[in-house]
């Protein structure tokens, strides 16, 4: 980020607040975050057992992501620095919604915040179903990919400002948000 943000080349040359860092993750990539999150990190993301977890990182939102081990099909507390929130599509048929809902009980810290996204999917967030070269989610999406990206885009986003000190942000996520949104539900912690 510090080498892209000081590219005079680059149209983010001087954009990036390389002290303000944010995560999103999708998958196993949300998966690799919440190890992030609680400043651990195992196989197979990282191959030492050292790891801290940077300053400038200051949330994360994570989609169709949970913490349960494939070998034993548990979820393990996760004493969580920053705050965490998971979207989750109600009929992901490939990290399910079950295994979201217990990762999210197990986020020790808040904030912290589930948001279910009604009818999307495990692919909701991607620009086409069941990309080439991924595993298939056999559970089809009765609400448009475009309405499934842009209601689990605003949340994420609006989370992630709220973290940041949007105080608009924080009473969208945390106060008015869910009841503004048909398209969703939400569980939350704002401290």
């Amino acid at each position: 980020m510090d080498d892209e943000n000081a590219n005079a080349a680059s149209p983010l040359a001087g954009r990036i607040d390389t002290d303000t860092l944010v995560l999103l993750g999708h998958s196993f990539g949300g998966a690799a975050a919440l190890g992030v999150a609680e400043e651990s990190c195992g196989i197979p993301f990282c191959t030492t057992l050292g790891y801290s977890l940077p300053g400038e990182v200051k949330a994360a939102s994570l989609f169709g992501t949970n913490n349960k081990t494939p070998l034993f099909g548990t979820s393990a507390a996760m004493d969580n620095q920053i705050p965490v929130q998971l979207v989750q599509g109600t009929v992901d048929g490939v990290a399910l919604p079950a295994d979201a809902e217990t990762s999210y009980a197990r986020l020790e810290n808040g904030p912290k915040q589930i948001v279910r996204v009604a009818g999307a999917n495990h692919y909701g967030i991607t620009n086409t179903q069941n990309p080439s070269g991924a595993d298939p989610d056999s559970s089809a999406q009765p609400i448009s990919q475009a309405a499934s990206i842009a209601t689990s885009a605003r949340w994420a986003a609006q989370f992630l400002k709220a973290q940041l000190g949007d105080a608009a942000a924080a009473d969208y996520v945390f106060s008015t948000g869910d009841a503004a949104d048909p398209g969703v539900t939400v569980t939350g912690e704002s401290s």
